[in-house]
């Protein structure tokens, strides 16, 4: 009997035994668990919450490529066209730029638009007084046996020049004696005979002659008088005397091309206010107007 209760005592003792180790063992794991926990807590704290990380990323510029229909490529990165961040989540606004239209200008371009024509007949010079050796060069000129008949009338255009006076000797141009035939119908043309001397001149020498020396032509003249014999396609005229006469241009100015003279005779009996316009290594008479 006792040896009954001895066992049974020793096994309680066994059994308290094994039940303190496993409690003391729960605790030691339990301790360790709870500083694991709380060693979490504190890093959890110390790092930036998912609420901080979400704006932070939201803050954070984000660089995106968007393709636009038929328009290239456009990057954004987070602004829009004005500078100003563009708010994530609602509709991106595009603005379409206008295609250039062709009358825009282009910089560094050399086409211009359509510009006024140039008159043909404007120079460019500034108005000056001619020199005393232009003044002499031009007193040659309108003194040679081409020239002086144009200073013998007075015209405001050239269709109004007296043709009489500036072909009254021929002009400088050629003119063979007559032949039996023309001097029989200049006589029958005029209902006399041929008592002086005769200037005729073909209808295309005067031709050329006015259009060499005021660009017109012979139809435009209103005042030509001579004797047309239409056989011989000429221009008849009688006189034994002649208008032959030598200038001076005493003074003038020039400007765009246009040269305006004051001339008179030798003998100072004509005066006359000339106007010249340049073409090419000559000059035309534009008007002549007699004081």
């Amino acid at each position: 009997m006792k040896k009954k209760i001895a066992a049974r005592m020793l096994s309680a003792i066994l059994v308290s035994a094994m039940l303190f180790s496993v409690s003391g063992c729960g605790s030691r794991q339990a301790e360790e668990a709870s500083k694991k926990t709380e060693a979490a807590a504190e890093t959890k704290k110390d790092s930036p919450s998912d609420k901080d990380t979400k704006e932070e990323n939201t803050e954070a510029p984000k660089s995106t490529v968007k393709i636009l229909d038929g328009k290239g490529i456009t990057l954004n990165n987070g602004e829009n066209n004005a500078g100003t961040p563009q708010s994530y989540g609602e509709p991106s606004q595009e603005t379409e730029v206008p295609a250039e239209s062709a009358e825009t200008e282009v910089p560094g371009s050399t086409q211009t638009g359509p510009q006024e024509i140039p008159d043909p007949l404007a120079g460019t010079e500034e108005r000056r007084d001619l020199t005393a050796e232009e003044l002499d060069a031009f007193s040659a000129f309108v003194s040679d046996m081409e020239n002086y008949g144009f200073l013998c009338s007075t015209y405001s255009v050239p269709q109004e020049v007296d043709l009489d006076q500036v072909l009254y000797t021929g002009a400088g141009m050629s003119s063979e004696p007559l032949t039996f035939e023309e001097s029989a119908a200049l006589q029958a043309a005029e209902g006399e005979p041929v008592f002086t001397d005769v200037t005729h001149l073909t209808s295309q020498q005067i031709e050329d002659f006015l259009q060499r020396k005021m660009g017109i032509s012979l139809s435009e003249v209103s005042r030509f008088s001579w004797t047309y014999l239409e056989q011989f396609d000429s221009y008849y005229v009688q006189h034994g005397d002649t208008n032959r006469v030598t200038f001076l241009c005493t003074s003038g100015w020039t400007e765009d091309g246009m040269y305006y003279l004051d001339c008179q005779t030798e003998s100072g009996d004509i005066h006359t206010a000339l106007t010249l316009e340049r073409s090419g290594d000559t000059y035309l008479f534009r008007s002549n107007i007699m004081q």
